[in-house]
């Protein structure tokens, strides 16, 4: 009986192990949570306290009142990943008509220029839909948007955060992958 009782226990208690190796939690990293958090910071909320932007070719951008959805991404000269993530973007741009495109840098026009024609070659022609903002560091900090590169936001008509995204971008993605990811986004807020 004794023996009879202890198999059983011991059965029990492997059913249990068993089912506890089955249900694995996933713990986070800190830089995840850091992520998540900053998401959450981000999304639902305006993009930019400053609602007005004026792009290289002087025009303004009133961000509280877009035309349409937008896609703001942040870049620097010398970021790997956001020259490597520009072409997909600027080929997006030009296969997209219902959304806007928002190149922001702290750069000056001349080094901007230069960036471009290094990434996509000396004969580059922007769509209409993308534009090039140039923002003092000071600027980008005294309105919390400026967390890195390459940052990117998706915006709706009134300029309040559908998706935020800190970096992610591989340099082994292609650009093929880059524009799939870069569409997804904005498919997955239509």
């Amino acid at each position: 009986m004794v023996k009879s009782l202890l198999f059983i226990v011991f059965g029990l208690f492997s059913f249990a192990s068993f089912g506890q190796d089955s249900i694995k939690t996933v713990k986070k990293k800190k830089w995840e949570i850091y992520f998540d958090s900053l998401t959450a910071a981000k999304v639902g909320k305006p993009f930019i306290k400053d609602s007005i932007l004026k792009t290289i070719e002087n025009e303004t951008i009133f961000i509280s009142n877009l035309k349409q959805k937008t896609m703001v991404c942040f870049g620097m000269y010398g970021c790997h990943p956001c020259a490597h993530e520009l072409p997909a973007i600027v080929s997006l741009a030009s296969k997209t008509n219902d959304v806007d495109f928002i190149y922001i840098t702290f750069n000056d026009e001349k080094t901007i220029r230069k960036e471009f024609e290094e990434v996509l070659g000396k004969n580059y022609v922007f769509p209409s839909n993308y534009h090039i903002v140039i923002m003092k560091e000071s600027e980008m900090k005294n309105n919390d948007v400026h967390l890195g590169y390459p940052t990117k936001y998706y915006l709706d008509k009134n300029g309040i955060v559908l998706y935020f995204q800190y970096g992610k971008v591989s340099l082994k993605s292609t650009k093929e992958e880059l524009f799939s990811q870069n569409l997804g986004i904005i498919n997955k807020f239509k």
